[in-house]
Order: structure tokens, then sequence, then C-alpha cells
């Protein structure tokens, strides 16, 4: 459980970092990246 919450805050710390990034970045830059798998898949194996 506790685990759990862990990745999905880690997780969400990762998406509010990459658009702060963007923000921050020239407006000719503008494309969406993609944040891929962000949390751990140890629990599903």
């Amino acid at each position: 459980m506790a685990l759990q919450f862990h990745y999905r805050v880690h997780t969400s710390i990762d998406i509010i970092e990459e658009k702060l990034n963007l923000e921050s970045k020239p407006t000719t830059d503008t494309r969406e990246l993609f944040l891929g798998l962000l949390y751990s898949t140890e629990e599903h194996k």
C-alpha cells in the first residue's frame, strides 16, 4: 500500500517537473515530450 503511494507521488512529481520545464523553454519548442513508464512494474511481476 505504501509502495503504491510512493510510486504515484514520484510519478506526479515527474509530470509536474516536465510541465514546468516546458513552460520555461522558448515557445518554438512546445512539443509534448513522451514521459514513458514512470512507475515501477515490480508489483506486476
